[in-house]
């Protein structure tokens, strides 16, 4: 009887680690089952703030553009009224430079006339 129930000491030992093993087993599964979720739950929150942060930089993106828009319009402002203040320029000085050459030119007839 000895060896039956060393051999039943044996089997019961053996169910014991299979037990553990098992339980071992599960026990593992059910952390890794954990990290899996909580990687999923992690994915969604990463990807909400990705969406978040680039409907953000969109907003930024289109502010700056409404902004430049605007500097841009304003500088084409500015440009149109120093060109149109340089025609107005030119043009008194073209028509000063006309009115001369026609004064010249009645003198040169005069001077003619009178050779």
């Amino acid at each position: 009887m000895a060896e039956g129930q060393v051999s039943d000491k044996q089997l019961i030992a053996a169910l014991l680690r299979e037990r553990d093993e098992l339980y071992r087993r599960a026990t593992k599964a059910e952390h890794r089952l954990a990290e899996l979720s909580d990687a999923e739950a992690m994915r969604q929150q990463y990807e909400a703030r990705i969406n978040e942060m680039e409907a953000n930089h969109r907003k930024e993106i289109s502010k700056k553009d409404e902004e430049y828009q605007k500097v841009l319009s304003k500088k084409e402002d500015e440009y149109k009224q120093v060109l149109s203040k340089k025609d107005d320029e030119y043009k008194q000085v073209l028509s000063k430079k006309e009115d001369e050459i026609r004064s010249l030119v009645a003198r040169i007839e005069y001077m003619a006339r009178k050779l």
